[in-house]
Parts: structure tokens; C-alpha cells; sequence
């Protein structure tokens, strides 16, 4: 496979037990991004043998979406097919100011129009203030038809990477931080959990979910930040931050 140099030398270790196991070794050729930084994730977390096998077959599934994305499709009537995102907001200032889009803490969520693909992908287009101004859509409006739309275009996935560690996306594996905003699905992993939890930003893709009696916020931060610092592209970071989910109050702050 050939050295994965540009990683850290940790991302390097990591990578290399990775190339020893015949699994793990399908889980690099699909994507070597993904599979160090959630192995670096989950070793800080717990015991490395008892998850490489486990996140194998997920993340190998987690880049099919690939394909169909170049495909050139007709957006017509957006209602049914606008969706939301969320990107960092610091990070993405420029964007923002020619994008509808709403704060959520350290982020914001923006639209696109999504059309899925004969080959179960999808493609889609962010939604310039320009596009909403064509088809007569306020952010609200675009709020309103993402709140609906994502989760039925988008549906959760989740993935128990451990009896304590949940991979939350979408199907597609692509844009799947935003599932967390989905309605009661924090709601439902606090419930399973009985517990308070922590939400740990692993890139616009994915969140990792820990219920807060497994790490202090502290160490979760370094662990975050690390990793993005890494092997997350600069492109798909998420934030460096942690967030905390009250299962009394349901609501998600900063920790």
C-alpha cells in the first residue's frame, strides 16, 4: 500500500496495525482518512483489538457514495430535495455571507438541493443567497423543508462501534453531522444510555456519541482537537470543540 506519510506519527502507528489485519486492510484501500482518524478516536477510548473489526465494515461502506457524485442532474421545483449541513462557522466566513444559514453554537447549518442517483448516491448543490433568491425561499422556508426533507432523504445510521461508542451518520455516510439535529435522536441514544452524553465533532460526516461517564471533557477535547490536527482533511473538519447533551433538558451546549 505504500507509506501514508502525511499523517502524524501516531496516524502512522495506527495505520500500520491497520495493514496488518486482512479486514482492517479493506477498511485503508476504501479510505485511509477515515479509517485513522476513528481508529485514533477509539484507541484513546479503549482497547485497539476490540474495535478495529467492529468500524471495518462500516467505514468500507462509508465512501461508496463516491461514484455518482459528478453527475449532472436538473434541480427543478428545491421544496421536496433542500436539506441541511453543518460546517464550522469561524472556519467558513466567506461561504456564509453568500449562503442562507442559521447558528447552532460554534456552527451553522446551510442548505443544499439534493437529487439522489439511479445508483443509490446522490448529488447536490449548496444554496447560494442567489439560487434562494430564484426560487423565492427565505431561510426559514429552507429551514422548515430541511427539517423534513433530511431525515427522510438522509435517513440516520448508527453504528455501535462499542458498547459505549456510537458512529452516528446518514446512509450515505457523507454530510452526516447534521443527523445529530434530527428530532429525538439524541433524545433516543441518552435514553439507551440512561445517561448524559458527550458529543465529539469527528468531521461534517459523522459525530462520535459517549455516554459522559466514559471520558472527562477534557481529555475528549484533546482527543478531538488532535485528530483534527491529523487526519481529518481541513476541508471536512467539523470544530474543535466537545458538546455536552442533557438528557434532563435535551439541550446541546459546549463543554
Amino acid at each position: 500500500m505504500g507509506n501514508y506519510s502525511e499523517q502524524s506519527a501516531q496516524g502512522k502507528r495506527i495505520y500500520g496495525i491497520c495493514q496488518s489485519d486482512a479486514v482492517i486492510r479493506r477498511l485503508c484501500r476504501s479510505s485511509k482518512s477515515l479509517c485513522v482518524r476513528t481508529v485514533q478516536f477509539l484507541s484513546r477510548l479503549q482497547d485497539m483489538e476490540q474495535v478495529l473489526e467492529k468500524t471495518a465494515d462500516f467505514f468500507v461502506k462509508g465512501m461508496e457514495y463516491v461514484a455518482g457524485m459528478a453527475a449532472k442532474v436538473e434541480l427543478g421545483n428545491p421544496q421536496g430535495k433542500v436539506i441541511m449541513a453543518l460546517v464550522n462557522s469561524e472556519e467558513n466566513k466567506e461561504l456564509l455571507a453568500h449562503v442562507p444559514n442559521r447558528s447552532l453554537l460554534d456552527l451553522s447549518i446551510i442548505y443544499r438541493i439534493m437529487v439522489e442517483l439511479p445508483d443509490a448516491t446522490f448529488n447536490s448543490a449548496i444554496i447560494t443567497n442567489d439560487l434562494a433568491d430564484k426560487f423565492e425561499l427565505s431561510e426559514p422556508d429552507l429551514y422548515d423543508m430541511a427539517k423534513e426533507n433530511t431525515p427522510k432523504l438522509m435517513p440516520r445510521a448508527v453504528d455501535f462501534a462499542s458498547d459505549d461508542f456510537y458512529i452516528l451518520t446518514n446512509k450515505y455516510r457523507t454530510l452526516g453531522a447534521a443527523v445529530m439535529l434530527y428530532e429525538d435522536v439524541l433524545a433516543d441514544i441518552a435514553d439507551e444510555f440512561d445517561n448524559n452524553l458527550y458529543v465529539l465533532p469527528s468531521s461534517i460526516h459523522e459525530v462520535f456519541i459517549v455516554p459522559d461517564y466514559v471520558k472527562g471533557a477534557e481529555e475528549l477535547r484533546e482527543i478531538v482537537a488532535e485528530a483534527n490536527a491529523t487526519v481529518v482533511k481541513k476541508n471536512e473538519i467539523l470544530s474543535d470543540k466537545v458538546y455536552f447533551y442533557e438528557k434532563k433538558s435535551g439541550k446541546l451546549s459546549i463543554v
